[in-house]
């Protein structure tokens, strides 16, 4: 997701600071914003940004983060510091100060009900799938097992094929060469990754607390799901091929069966996504008298209703939109505020 990201703004000639932990950011009034990010030795410094008076500031800050711990302190730092807030909320006499103390303790909060994941990384034969579905990444609203999908070679500089991991052992049903044609044995794959929904992961460590044989069964789980989902868009793409209506040459489409994968490999992310959230209505929050924006797929979300099926969450099929629509609505509202 970094490389992914970092890909993005350079091509929008966007200036990065790329392998740096951010600690804290500072609110100076008029002088706008600096951070203070982890040092390779531990200590604390100030990030880049305008030059002014030997102190490099940020007109504005965006948090950006599915982890809400770093905005939630953040905002205890503004409610903490003796700057004046200058906001109409003051001159309707609203307890400003209460609201942001809650705004910090809500998003401390939403922090404690994250859950557990699995991510896949599925090595199939080489141009076995590549060039047949339409698509690059998806999310799956619609599955219980897998709310999302991504080919490791559509991100900017990742080759075609990867080595099979040493550690990865084949499936029971993996062809023995990489063509099924009898050829040499594979030692590369095109790489599939899927992170599986929150309902899978608390299925899987229901039975089981050892590590590595809950990896391996949501693996065995998650890889026959990919396969048809994959083949089930395969067949999609060739209908939409064979349709006249479509624009295509016409002609009778055939269903694909699944791929087998010639290596499978799951780990457990521990604490992915969160099961609750602020549940606003807005897909961000913006304090607009400090230019500060929050966003995360905990902003809107509530959490999983009680009768949830397949994974879905409250207002987002997946956490991965509810994540992508925030980004994009802080962004929106931070532009607004430099229009006044």
């Amino acid at each position: 997701m970094a490389g992914l990201c970092a890909g993005i703004l350079a091509k929008a000639g966007v200036e990065t600071r790329l392998g740096q932990t951010v600690q804290g950011a500072n609110f100076h009034g008029v002088d706008g914003w600096t951070l203070r990010y982890a040092s390779p030795g531990g200590s604390e410094s100030r990030s880049a940004g305008r030059v002014q008076d030997d102190v490099e500031t940020f007109d504005a800050l965006v948090i950006c983060s599915h982890d809400p711990a770093l905005a939630a302190g953040v905002v205890a730092d503004l409610v903490a510091s003796e700057l004046p807030v200058r906001t109409a909320m003051l001159e309707e006499e609203v307890d400003t100060r209460g609201r942001m103390e809650g705004l910090s303790a809500a998003l401390l909060e939403a922090r404690e009900t994250k859950q557990p994941v699995f991510t896949l990384s599925a090595y199939f034969p080489a141009g076995s799938l590549s060039s047949m579905p339409p698509l690059d990444a998806a999310t799956i609203p619609g599955s219980s097992t897998i709310q999302f999908v991504a080919r490791d070679a559509s991100k900017p500089g990742r080759p075609a094929t990867r080595p099979l991991p040493a550690e990865a052992a084949p499936p029971a049903a993996a062809p023995a060469t990489g063509r099924g044609d009898g050829s040499q044995p594979a030692e590369e794959g095109e790489l599939w990754t899927a992170v599986s929904t929150s309902a899978l992961a608390a299925q899987v460590l229901a039975a089981t607390t050892d590590r590595p044989t809950a990896e391996a069964a949501a693996a065995k789980i998650m890889a026959k799901e990919l396969a048809c989902l994959l083949a089930n868009a395969a067949t999609m793409a060739r209908e939409a091929a064979t349709d006249p209506a479509a624009g295509g040459g016409g002609g009778q489409s055939v269903q694909r069966e699944p791929v087998v994968p010639l290596a499978l490999r799951a780990k457990r992310w521990g604490a992915a996504f969160l099961g609750g959230g602020l549940g606003l209505k807005e897909d961000s929050v913006v304090l607009g008298p400090w230019r500060l924006a929050i966003a995360g797929e905990f902003v809107a979300q509530g959490g999983p209703p009680p009768d949830a099926k397949c994974g879905d969450w409250r207002g987002y099929p997946s956490p991965a939109e509810a994540a992508a629509l925030s980004g994009l609505d802080a962004g929106e509202r931070t532009a607004v505020l430099f229009q006044a």
